[in-house]
């Protein structure tokens, strides 16, 4: 037979309507019996395709890469067709580049919690006298506070310790550890007499003795008298000070401690008519 081997296969020389198995091109099947039309494929011969390129030289649309917040960088234009470059910058804070702080000023400054400065305002120096002026305050009647010096620190205490400069008043409430000596110097004095001791009981007999406390120590009871009825009396001469807002009567206690010898005297002389009766 014409175009058969010896295998029994024929070799026949013809034409077919169709492929015996169908292929795919581009995705689409294919098997001879008709035109197909591949997606994308326009009649100029392009292709437009849709999908993921294993690689490419440049993008289609360029784009733009940025990073904001505290930190701000934008890359301009990239195409992927070469690397870009660009300086970032950090976001304002509202402070105002400048120097702050002068010879009558200092800064002061704000600083978040990322340790950037948020706010500068500016304090003014208080400036202190460059000497100090000691005055003559004979003439004030005015109490004053008494200044003490620890380092570079005053402290002054006008409601516990106070000075009237016009009568030479000190009040204080004075406590001693040690022995309290006054001044009683012969060659120191002068106009020197005896006390009249009748006249001293007459006049110790018109002051009342009290008990109390001062306001500020509540826990410490006194005994004493009371100066405005002291200086209503033959004693006014004992009572020092001025009953002002800020100043206050005191007694000198001191003088009194002179009378008690002249009281003993008397008592003594006293007993002694009695024993002789």
């Amino acid at each position: 037979l014409p175009g058969v081997d010896a295998e029994g296969n024929q070799n026949t020389t013809g034409s077919a309507a169709k492929l015996t198995t169908a292929v795919d091109i581009g995705g689409v099947s294919f098997d001879g019996s008709a035109d197909i039309t591949l997606p994308g494929v326009n009649t100029e011969g392009n292709q437009n395709t849709t999908g993921n390129a294993d690689s490419a030289t440049a993008f289609e649309t360029p784009m733009q890469l940025s990073i904001t917040g505290e930190v701000i960088w934008n890359s301009g234009n990239f195409d992927g067709t070469a690397n870009v470059t660009n300086a970032a910058t950090l976001s304002t804070t509202g402070v105002t580049a400048s120097t702050y702080g002068s010879t009558t000023h200092v800064p002061k400054i704000t600083v978040d919690a990322k340790g950037r400065i948020s706010s500068v305002t500016l304090e003014q120096i208080t400036t202190v006298a460059a000497t100090v002026t000691v005055a003559n305050g004979v003439g004030h009647t005015a109490a004053r506070s008494i200044v003490f010096a620890n380092g570079n620190t005053l402290y002054d205490d006008l409601s516990n310790l106070h000075y009237v400069p016009n009568t030479g008043t000190l009040t204080a409430n004075v406590v001693s550890a040690g022995t309290m000596n006054m001044t009683s110097d012969r060659r120191l004095k002068e106009n020197i007499e005896e006390l009249d001791v009748d006249k001293v009981l007459a006049d110790v007999a018109n002051v009342k003795s009290y008990t109390y406390n001062f306001k500020k120590r509540p826990e410490d009871p006194r005994w004493g008298f009371i100066a405005q009825e002291v200086k209503a009396g033959p004693l006014a001469h004992l009572v020092n000070g001025e009953e002002t807002e800020d100043s206050y009567l005191g007694i000198n206690y001191v003088d009194m401690i002179a009378v008690i010898p002249a009281l003993v005297q008397k008592v003594l002389a006293l007993e002694k008519k009695v024993s002789e009766m």
